[in-house]
């Protein structure tokens, strides 16, 4: 039996579930094709978002909406200046500590 269109649509009471080649899919996960729960496109994260939650609130804080996308956009943009110093300097092509400033 394929557990597929109608059949699946019914069991997650949605209009179409998600297949490849008419096969369901088992382990679907929104993040690892940077879509959405919602089905919105999804920006890559620099950092872990679980680990930072987890982190914050264990020192009894949460985070707000915006502060996860905020912080992993100060370490894309600590990279790419990383990036943009060892380039222009030319000498070498692996990034170390020293150019994290």
């Amino acid at each position: 039996m394929e557990w597929c269109g109608d059949e699946i649509a019914r069991f997650v009471q949605k209009s179409q579930a998600p297949c490849i080649d008419n096969k369901p899919i088992n382990s679907f996960n929104p993040v690892s094709s940077y879509t959405s729960l919602k089905g919105f496109p999804m920006a890559e994260n620099f950092v872990v978002v679980s680990k930072v939650k987890k982190a914050v609130k264990e020192k009894g804080l949460r985070t707000g909406g915006d502060y996860i996308d905020a912080l992993s956009k100060k370490v894309e943009d600590l990279v790419n200046a990383s990036v943009a110093k060892v380039t222009a300097e030319g000498k070498k092509k692996t990034l170390g500590v020293e150019d994290l400033a």
